[in-house]
């Protein structure tokens, strides 16, 4: 039997794309309402922050914003299709201590490769 995904293909690559995008602005996250800048110290609504494109309100600091979220901003609505989506690292030339920086650099975009 066929996954659903091979059913629409199109509509599960677009929804996936806007889930990074929502996971990337931190709209996916509940347990924080409020986020305080790193610039000014002062606290502010997530949706203030959202609305802003997350730029502070108070003092006009740019957070940093992940690259789905920024693709999201950047491209018209259903034209990004991602390439080579499942394509793995691989550390051909044996660089010292690569697999604990990958490691380190998933945990720290959320991001997987698949092998």
């Amino acid at each position: 039997m066929n996954d659903i995904r091979d059913l629409f293909p199109g509509r599960m690559r677009e929804r996936t794309f806007q889930l990074k995008a929502k996971r990337d602005a931190g709209a996916v996250w509940h347990e924080q309402q409020f986020v305080e800048c790193k610039q000014c110290g002062r606290r502010a609504a997530r949706t203030l922050w959202a609305r802003s494109l997350y730029v502070c309100p108070n003092c006009g600091y740019h957070m940093p914003i992940g690259g789905y979220y920024r693709l999201s901003l950047v491209l018209d609505h259903g034209s990004f299709r991602e390439l080579d989506a499942d394509l793995a690292p691989q550390d051909v030339l044996h660089f010292p201590g690569y697999p604990e920086k990958l490691a380190a650099a998933q945990n720290k975009t959320g991001l997987r490769s698949r092998r």
